[in-house]
């Protein structure tokens, strides 16, 4: 209002109007004081939580102690709740005071005290109908409805509900009181009833379900009497399905049928070829499949069928025969033409499952075009996908879409009536898709596991073969450096010692000191000689496989060479060294002395050092001099009448190993590098 008036300043009618309201607003609410039901339940959540103020004067118009109790003024209604004491009588009129709270739908009032002032009685009902109902708009108020009463029940200890029409809708009453005598005869009544206007609340203060709380059965007044049973109309199932029949003040019809199936409280009939729904009130124990029954009820739509709700059985006689169901295409399954009736149908089972009180079956057609769930309401066994079965059962509509102005079929299931509506036609074939895919995939794991079993055989027996072949190799190694070791012995080293002993004699004879001098230096050279030729025939008669220590190796070398009249030999030996086989040890030690022989004879070095570092699985082995150096392609690649370089090649590649030479005037490194010196251990 204030944003008309900003665009209409000039108009003072509107200024004082807004200016009266204003005035009436502020008194009305009595500077922070609430004085209405409507200011009341006009409270957002957060301001009734706040906990306003209330002080108003209503009517009671239903007392629900011990706790709440609904009032009403002239504005709307609401409610309060007691905190003990003698609840009010509907028709007080009191005044309460108390603070605001949100309430489960409408704010109501809470902390109250109140005071009966007078007893006018309750106020002239409003009349609503099922839209303003579910509307909330006069939610908490006493308003009355007319309709024809459906059905009538009790609900509890002096409790019970009765269910009204209200023209299309369906309306619950709650009354306040123990079902009386005269109760059942209020169906089929035209009636109007007064009462609060309550419905049941979610969680998020929405009105789900609307409904009247009626204080005594005396509130449900009687506009039009039933009609006699023997008046109501007798309608067939044509007549039914297309509402062709008379309509009259007491919409119930009587209807005839055979019991072709029942559901709870749901009874499937035929009347001619024709089917139909009806849901009982209450469900007659002793009324079996194939009686012959009449029932009297509400006709209505639901869904995609007609039926009739709230019905009563008026007689019932037992049946002739069983109902046969009628065979029926697929095409006319799926059209819903059937749809209630007792049907047969050929089909092959795709698959099926339990739920906790009955068995569903996927029933397809033989071309697999179509395909619908069948429901059975006990466990049937010896069930195998890919059967061809004969389903007896209730073709039933579950769900529709519209084309053209026509509502049809969408989801359609067959409720079989037991186990025994289900009959094996046909056994599936033991070879399903599903048994062939795992046979497949056993033969292809078989297939699998016999060529890996291949793989590890031939494995094992190359591995065996190598190890034979190396046993023998060793075997026939060790037969030949024993052979050598032999000849060694029995003739060079023999004639060393001979030669040995022709040179001590002639050292005696002679007596030239010159001639002497050089005998005893070919004296000494005789010595080394034999001492080299006992150490070879030693290392050729142990074992490959024993251990020996590298670094006490290295240390006889250098201690083979006198410092005053040869090089100074320097050791740099990692003492983290493993032991090694003699024969890895052996071709090092030839590697190192082959380096220093050559330093010394070759390169005129002064100094030599030789150093081992060991990074755990690597070994490097380094010679260093400080000779005049040398063409290491020139030098090393097999040069006619030298050996040296190629011998120490071939002892590392033996080694698994690598072998480099660094040359330069003034320094020569050799170095050795084996990578895996646990294989050499």
């Amino acid at each position: 209002m204030l944003s008309a008036l900003q665009r209409r300043p000039g108009n003072p009618v509107c200024l004082v109007i807004f200016t009266i309201f204003v005035i009436s607003a502020v008194a009305n609410r009595g500077f922070g004081q609430l004085k209405s039901a409507l200011e009341v339940r006009s409270l957002s959540f957060e301001e009734a939580e706040s906990g306003e103020m209330v002080e108003l004067t209503g009517t009671v118009i239903f007392p629900d102690p011990p706790a709440t109790i609904f009032i009403q003024d002239q504005t709307a209604g609401t409610f309060f709740q007691m905190r003990g004491g003698k609840a009010p009588r509907a028709g007080d009129l009191v005044k309460v005071k108390g603070r605001t709270y949100p309430g489960l739908y409408l704010p109501g009032i809470k902390e109250v005290q109140f005071e009966i002032i007078d007893h006018p009685g309750l106020p002239k009902p409003r009349p609503v109908n099922f839209d303003e109902l579910v509307s909330g708009t006069f939610h908490y108020q006493h308003v009355s409805v007319e309709g024809v009463i459906r059905w009538v029940e009790p609900t509890g200890e002096g409790t019970g509900m009765a269910t009204i029409s209200l023209g299309s809708q369906k309306l619950e009453l709650w009354v306040k009181a123990p079902l009386p005598n005269f109760a059942k005869a209020l169906v089929g009544n035209r009636v109007r009833v007064v009462g609060l206007a309550a419905g049941e609340i979610n969680g998020r203060r929405q009105l789900v379900k609307p409904y009247l709380r009626v204080l005594k059965w005396s509130d449900i007044e009687i506009q039009a009497p039933a009609m006699k049973v023997e008046q109501i109309p007798m309608v067939t199932a044509q007549e039914l399905l297309t509402f062709q029949f008379a309509k009259k003040y007491d919409p119930r019809v009587r209807m005839e049928g055979q019991v072709i199936a029942r559901q709870g409280e749901t009874l499937y009939l035929r009347n001619g070829d024709l089917a139909f729904l009806a849901e009982l009130n209450e469900v007659d124990a002793d009324l079996s499949v194939s009686d012959q029954v009449e029932i009297m009820g509400f006709p209505e739509m639901r869904g995609f069928r007609a039926m009739i709700a709230n019905s009563t059985i008026l007689q019932k006689s037992s049946g002739d025969s069983s109902p046969e169901p009628f065979p029926i295409s697929w095409s006319q399954l799926v059209s819903g033409d059937r749809d209630g009736n007792l049907i047969s149908v050929e089909g092959v089972l795709a698959h099926w499952y339990l739920t906790e009180n009955e068995t569903r079956l996927a029933l397809r057609s033989k071309d697999g075009k179509s395909s619908i769930q069948v429901r059975v309401p006990e466990l049937v066994e010896n069930l195998r996908s890919g059967m061809e079965l004969d389903v007896y059962g209730i073709c039933l509509v579950e769900t529709t879409r519209t084309a053209n102005y026509r509502a049809m079929p969408d989801s359609v299931v067959i409720l079989s009536r037991h186990a025994g509506d289900i009959q094996v036609l046909k056994a599936p074939n033991w070879w399903t898709a599903r048994r062939l895919a795992w046979a497949l995939i056993g033969l292809t794991c078989v297939t699998s596991l016999a060529g890996l079993w291949i793989y590890l055989l031939r494995r094992q027996v190359e591995q065996q073969t190598e190890e034979l072949r190396s046993g023998i190799e060793q075997k026939a190694a060790l037969e030949e450096r024993q052979r050598i070791a032999r000849e060694f012995h029995d003739t060079l080293e023999q004639d060393l010692a001979g030669l040995s002993l022709r040179l001590d004699a002639a050292v005696a004879q002679s007596g030239d000191k010159g001639i002497q001098k050089f005998i005893i230096g070919s004296r000494s050279l005789v010595s080394r000689i034999q001492s080299e030729t006992r150490n070879l025939v030693a290392d050729l008669r142990e074992s490959p496989s024993k251990m020996a220590d590298l670094n006490t190796s290295l240390g006889e070398l250098a201690e083979k060479i006198p410092g005053r009249v040869g090089p100074e030999v320097t050791l740099h030996l990692d003492q983290s060294c493993p032991l090694l086989t003699s024969r890895v040890v052996r071709h090092i030690k030839m590697i190192a002395q082959e380096a220093v022989t050559n330093a010394i004879k070759h390169a005129g070095a002064t100094k030599i050092d030789i150093t081992t570092e060991i990074e755990h699985p690597r070994l490097m082995m380094t010679v260093v001099d400080n000779g005049k150096g040398f063409d290491i392609v020139a030098e090393t690649s097999g040069k006619t009448g030298h050996f040296g370089c190629m011998g120490m090649r071939e002892r590392a590649r033996k080694l698994k190993g690598n072998l480099e030479w660094q040359s330069e005037p003034g320094r020569t490194c050799v170095k050795l590098t084996m990578n895996q010196i646990d294989e050499q251990s």
